[in-house]
């Protein structure tokens, strides 16, 4: 199989196998790991319920693909520490008003990573039916580079503004939600019924980027209203492990082509996870010849492989 670009033009050059649409006739999209983070001290237990039918790497089952360099920058679950600069999405959509009125918008000119808005459209539709408020508000999206320059002049006393460029929000996968009111927006909680987010999110792909009690690891300040598109099966092997996004790439470190880290999705998949450090000059990866796939870099020293095989019976 050759090397395949993006089914549209995404700021993100991932590398996709098989591409097979999923929810809502989305991809998924895998992606990199933290920051000078110590990583595979430990592993993770692998998930049950499932026979397998694992894609045999073997020579007559396994391709090489060639990623240079700069492609570390590029991914769904690429972690920014502040210092680091994260690519820049060149294809971003605007965030409308729902025609099903499932969210309100904050702003005229909100925008959001593709893959990112179709997630959070069905998640919202999710959220509604399940809880009837349909007055969530989509408050932050993608920033650019001056916008986030802004914020970072203005401050706020117990908020981090990470340097233009470094910013979460300048890839166009974390956003920002408030309740709307009769007098007007409050802050997103992450209470009552609106538990609902945090405990569901993370099967369509989203997680609480900051959660309380990480704070030492995230380097942020505890934000309920903050969340990240990072993806499936990621989102949901990051929930029920109770690991924050540096935890699960320390833990991730540990797997390989070899003996990668399954799991299974409601949707009736199994997925095979491994990590490959990259090389300076250029890194080959090993994938399979006749199943989903997709390669994200890390921002700095190595790719995530995300394989997507059949799930044949649930125990």
């Amino acid at each position: 199989m050759e090397r395949l670009r993006p089914s549209r033009s995404k700021g993100y050059s991932l590398l996709r196998g098989i591409g097979i649409p999923l929810l809502a006739g989305s991809l998924v999209v895998a992606g990199g790991w933290v920051l000078g983070q110590q990583r595979g001290e430990e592993r993770l237990p692998q998930g049950e319920g499932a026979s397998w039918v694992a894609a045999a790497l073997t020579p007559e089952t396994i391709q090489s693909v060639f990623l240079a360099p700069e492609e570390l920058r590029q991914g769904n679950l690429i972690l920014t520490e502040g210092t680091v600069p994260v690519a820049s999405p060149d294809s971003l959509t605007q965030v409308e008003m729902p025609e099903n009125g499932t969210y309100q918008l904050g702003g005229e000119e909100l925008y959001l990573d593709e893959d990112c808005l179709r997630a959070f459209q069905g998640m919202m539709e999710g959220y509604v039916a399940a809880t009837g408020n349909n007055q969530l508000l989509l408050s932050d999206g993608y920033r650019s580079i001056s916008a986030q320059s802004r914020l970072a002049e203005i401050g706020g006393e117990g908020c981090r503004q990470d340097p233009p460029g470094t910013s979460e929000h300048h890839t166009g996968l974390a956003l920002d939600l408030a309740q709307m009111t009769v007098d007007g927006p409050v802050p997103f909680t992450g209470e009552g019924v609106q538990g609902w987010i945090a405990e569901n999110g993370p099967a369509y792909g989203f997680i609480t980027r900051y959660p309380a009690g990480k704070e030492e690891i995230t380097g942020h300040p505890a934000q309920a209203d903050h969340l990240r598109y990072v993806g499936i099966p990621h989102g949901q092997v990051m929930e029920e492990m109770g690991l924050c996004l540096e935890e699960y790439w320390s833990a991730m470190e540990g797997y390989t082509v070899d003996h990668p880290y399954r799991t299974a999705t409601p949707d009736g998949f199994t997925w095979q996870i491994y990590y490959v450090p990259a090389q300076e000059t250029g890194t080959q990866i090993q994938v399979p010849k006749n199943s989903w796939w997709e390669i994200s870099g890390d921002n700095q020293a190595g790719f995530l492989i995300t394989v997507r095989d059949t799930l044949t019976d649930q125990a």
